[in-house]
């Protein structure tokens, strides 16, 4: 399951070298910080597997050369829809009155990153 390393994990990997990364600029690099040190529970991996997986599609839907159908985009659109549909007050796999499963951020910001892509 290897990905891109996301510029907060290169800011978090270079502090801990010892380097001391550049502020982040807004919100955004802020949470994406937070995901690259964040572990994830395994009552979470369905939920991560099936972001990576919607995020992965829209992507090389975007390096293709004409763009997607509105029929394309559908069905991952419902399979986002669903993941979304699974947060109990915000959280993933629990809610504000049980314990909260480690790596929300992490699927928080995979859930930004396919609704922006």
């Amino acid at each position: 399951m290897a990905t891109d390393a996301p510029p907060a994990a290169v800011a978090a990997a270079a502090a801990d070298a010892g380097d001391a990364p550049a502020p982040a600029a807004d919100a955004g690099a802020s949470a994406a910080a937070a995901a690259a040190t964040e572990k994830l529970s395994e009552s979470l991996a369905p939920i991560h597997k099936e972001l990576l997986d919607i995020r992965d599609t829209l992507r090389a839907m975007q390096e293709a050369k004409t763009p997607p159908t509105e029929e394309a985009l559908q069905p991952l659109q419902e399979r986002l829809d669903a993941v979304d549909n699974k947060r109990v007050d915000g959280i993933f796999g629990g809610s504000l009155k049980t314990v909260i499963p480690e790596g929300q951020a992490i699927l928080h910001e995979l859930m930004d990153e396919a609704y922006g892509e």
